[in-house]
């Protein structure tokens, strides 16, 4: 059993302007309007964020005509200054750049250019002062980081085993607080309000040879174990809307869940139950296990299609049993994940320990080979 450190990282901000009332007004931060400027590595992204757009147009996505004029005007010119050279590789306008990057399908290709390390700084304090110039509504932006995907990006042991006693008599929290400062280390800990970030800590629980899952009756006992101090959290839960159950197959007893607990907790802010077999089908992309529309039923070609998807399928599904190219003839096994998003400050406190009663009531194991 390990409990593993995700990196998905967002906080709520604040908003410059207050509303009517006089009050400043909390809102998700993926919602004030923003722009990726660049890239760190393959999972850090640098975004700007414009909240004076909040709410002054129908979606928040910022207009073309804003995009251009930040390049054109900004981004580019700022370019030119500090790296004469460089900016010879940078498209002359924003228009070029989005022609130049589509392709005959339209969909588009575009390409990175590198800013050096030591003009950073400098890049940044030009960037931010110019954009601000732009449009009134532009004022306050700011930068902000975004890490993101790094499931497991951590992963330490528990602090004690499942029958109570503790297996790392010389580091039972510390390995937790490695597995934090590892996780923050591209982080500048004294200028971060640890209350606004979150952080998604999990427990995944495997035996080899098995599919680890969630008995559907046991989604009570596991919200109570997540908040010990609510009156009635299960109650709480069922009653909500923002609760939901993920059954696997029709398997009716066999399901895990996801809730967003809003009032009911001031830590915890999201919780789900959910088993890592599901890696086998899921799918960011429109990929052969994408959800069905009724009208790839209505023509030769396209139900030729489906049935060849299907076919595809079925073949994942049998190497999964063991056999196709599977080596060592050995089942795909799956494990049972429970996973909280709490604020930065709360990581270290949160699914410490799993009582063994706990398990037994709330997981079921199944052969994998008889699972698939």
């Amino acid at each position: 059993m390990k409990s593993a450190t995700e990196s998905f990282f967002y906080s709520l901000d604040q908003l410059s302007d207050p509303p009517p009332q006089g009050q400043l007004l909390y809102v998700p931060m993926h919602k004030i309007p923003n722009l990726a400027l660049g890239k760190v590595a393959n999972r850090a992204v640098i975004r700007v964020f414009f909240p004076r757009l909040y709410g002054k147009f129908d979606t928040p996505q910022i207009p073309r005509p804003d995009l251009e004029s930040i390049y054109n005007s900004c981004l580019r010119p700022i370019v030119q200054r500090l790296m004469p050279n460089q900016a010879t590789h940078w498209p002359p306008s924003y228009n070029t750049n989005m022609q130049i990057s589509r392709d005959r399908a339209g969909r588009f290709h575009f390409g990175s250019f590198d800013i050096p390390a030591y003009l950073l700084d400098e890049f940044a304090e030009m960037y931010l002062h110019s954009v601000q110039q732009l449009r009134p509504y532009f004022r306050d932006a700011y930068f902000g980081h975004e890490l993101r995907g790094w499931k497991a990006a951590t992963v330490h042991n528990l602090d004690e085993d499942i029958d109570g006693g503790n297996r790392h008599q010389d580091n039972p929290a510390y390995e937790r607080i490695d597995a934090l400062d590892d996780l923050t280390n591209v982080l500048h800990m004294p200028s971060i309000n640890p209350e606004q970030w979150l952080v998604d800590v999990g427990l995944e629980f495997g035996n080899q040879g098995h599919v680890v899952t969630w008995r559907k009756n046991g989604h009570a006992a596991l919200i109570r174990h997540l908040l010990p101090d609510h009156d009635d959290p299960a109650a709480a839960m069922e009653r909500s809307r923002r609760y939901y159950v993920d059954y696997h197959m029709h398997l009716k007893d066999i399901a895990g869940f996801r809730w967003t607990p809003g009032r009911h907790s001031d830590v915890i802010k999201y919780a789900q139950a959910y088993t890592t077999e599901k890696a086998i089908s899921y799918q960011l992309h429109d990929g052969i296990f994408r959800p069905r529309k009724p009208s790839e039923l209505l023509s030769d070609r396209l139900i030729e299609r489906l049935l060849s998807d299907l076919d595809k399928q079925a073949a994942v599904i049998f190497t999964c049993t063991g056999n196709g190219d599977m080596r060592d003839n050995q089942a795909q096994d799956g494990c049972a994940r429970l996973e909280v998003r709490v604020p930065l400050n709360y990581a270290q406190d949160v699914l410490t320990r799993m009582p063994r009663r706990l398990i037994n009531d709330t997981m079921v194991q199944v052969p994998a080979c008889y699972w698939w």
